[in-house]
């Protein structure tokens, strides 16, 4: 497919992280592996209608109500809009007066995506800026923002593919006011007797996920794919059969990369680490539904760390 990766964008920078045995998974979203994604978008229409948007629905309509339901929304990941079409179907019935939306992603490909595809929502103003949750650069939400409280939503359990989940809720913290709320969908623990990494194990996705290895210049032959459920995540490992050399690196036959990773979630433990960023978890806190759950937070007036 046409485009880059971020191995491709950013070659010094990737092979940096290979040779620490680690490719984080924001190199999934940039360039041809955002191609992928819209490509899924009309190849796996069925995968998107799942009921996640109806679960994180329901979950904000009964923490919030409609009264105190913001007007303005940002939506961190909007991936390939296809989501993002059905949240918007509900958030522009909710608001009779002005609505807003700014979607922000780190791939301006998926961003262009999601903009297409939402275009028919006319009644909601729609804005989308470059952001990447997992530095420490500016967030466009002050500018765009207007009077009044943004609703973050962070789905598709976005956070457990960072490097670190807590980092990456302060920098939204420091993009977001006091007051704010912040909706997270996320993963719950694998089911006893079950292996979430069979999920994973199909022709489509292990393309994506290795993507980013072939772009930074890794054969196809020279590696094997690992896919385990370990620690209540999902891990990629990505180990050399053969030595491979890059600009700037000499990797050894037997070296492994850590490709993907997929993080699961307790309700608990996700309380606790909204307030040890900065959020103040809210009600309702729902239980794992299919293996996913909705917890929300308000932001508190200053960071406890």
């Amino acid at each position: 497919m046409a485009g880059t990766t971020g191995a491709e964008e950013y070659p010094q920078e990737v092979t940096a992280w290979l040779r620490r045995g680690v490719l984080p998974v924001r190199y999934m979203y940039t360039g041809s592996g955002a191609a992928l994604h819209i490509g899924f978008a009309e190849e796996y229409p069925d995968e998107y209608v799942d009921g996640r948007c109806a679960h994180e629905t329901a979950v904000i309509t009964r923490g919030l109500g409609r009264a105190r339901l913001p007007a303005q929304v940002c939506d961190i990941g909007p991936s390939n809009g296809v989501h993002t079409h059905q949240f918007l179907t509900w958030f522009a019935r909710q608001h009779r007066g002005p609505a807003r939306y700014l979607g922000v992603d780190v791939s301006r490909e998926l961003l262009e995506a999601a903009r297409e595809r939402n275009r028919p929502h006319a009644s909601v103003e729609q804005h989308f800026a470059t952001w990447d949750i997992e530095s420490t650069a500016t967030a466009p939400v002050e500018p765009w923002r207007a009077p009044g409280p943004v609703l973050f939503c962070l789905f598709g359990n976005t956070l457990g593919n960072v490097e670190d989940p807590a980092h990456v809720l302060r920098n939204v913290f420091r993009g977001a006011r006091p007051g704010d709320i912040l909706a997270l969908g996320l993963y719950g623990p694998p089911r006893p007797g079950r292996q979430d990494a069979a999920a994973y194990r199909s022709p489509a996705v292990r393309e994506m996920i290795t993507r980013p290895l072939t772009a930074a210049g890794l054969p196809r032959h020279s590696f094997s794919l690992e896919l385990s459920t370990a620690a209540e995540a999902v891990v990629g490992t990505a180990r050399l059969t053969v030595p491979v050399s890059l600009p700037g690196a000499c990797l050894p036959a037997g070296h492994e990369i850590r490709c993907f990773l997929s993080r699961r979630f307790r309700p608990a433990g996700a309380h606790r680490l909204l307030r040890d960023t900065g959020w103040l978890p809210r009600p309702p806190s729902a239980a794992p539904s299919d293996g996913h759950f909705v917890v929300l937070g308000e932001r508190m007036p200053s960071s406890p760390g």
